[in-house]
């Protein structure tokens, strides 16, 4: 599966890939953009992407996840996509996104990850992709690196950038654990204890702040 920004979209359509993106892209031309929308009320909104296009869908089997839209007496007007999903015929899915993420880290720029929508957005996104085995649950201030070993066990590395310790940790799991181990400083691991709430599991682990908790989840 793929997740394209607006440019690199573009650009493959330019190139005849459009049949794997399932729209076509071209310079912004509907005036006066006020955010990006994920349901038709306006409810659930973010500010707009950075350098956003103009999307138009070009497959019928092409679905628009959320617009670009203008706030117009008193409700909203979708005016083009903003996020699309297709697809393929070898049943991976091809994601567009109309602008870029690389942008100043603000509260009102790139694509406002510190909105819930957006973050639910990406979360379905990344699961459907099969890219997202592992991520912490909850508001703490994380920074969580994974990755699969050579026998198929994953390492996941949770850092505290907060100052408040955690006494537990939270993980959603994309696939259920026969083990999760804690790796030591001397190179040797502990079984690690654990209770689930479905696909979430609470690691009966200290985390404290700056200092790395490393495991093996097997």
């Amino acid at each position: 599966s793929v997740f394209l920004d607006g440019a690199t979209a573009a650009a493959l359509v330019q190139r005849g890939f459009g049949d794997r993106l399932g729209v076509t892209l071209s310079e912004w031309d509907l005036g006066l953009v006020s955010g990006e929308c994920f349901d038709a009320d306006g409810v659930n909104c973010c500010t707009a992407q950075k350098n956003y296009s103009k999307i138009t869908v070009s497959d019928p089997r092409t679905e628009v996840l959320s617009h670009l839209f203008r706030r117009e007496d008193g409700g909203i007007r979708p005016l083009a996509p903003a996020v699309t999903k297709f697809r393929r015929d070898d049943g991976k899915i091809t994601v567009v996104f109309c602008g870029s993420p690389c942008a100043n880290f603000s509260y009102t720029e790139g694509f406002a990850f510190l909105n819930e929508s957006r973050k639910a957005q990406l979360t379905a996104l990344l699961q459907e992709a099969g890219a997202l085995p592992v991520y912490a649950v909850g508001d703490d201030e994380l920074c969580l690196r994974a990755g699969y070993l050579a026998d198929g066990s994953l390492l996941c590395a949770v850092f505290q950038l907060g100052m408040d310790p955690m006494d537990a940790l939270t993980l959603h799991l994309e696939k259920a654990p026969a083990e999760i181990r804690l790796l030591l400083p001397d190179g040797t691991d502990v079984p690690v204890e654990f209770t689930r709430d479905g696909n979430c599991y609470i690691l009966q682990v200290r985390v404290e702040t700056l200092y790395p908790v490393v495991l093996i989840i097997r």
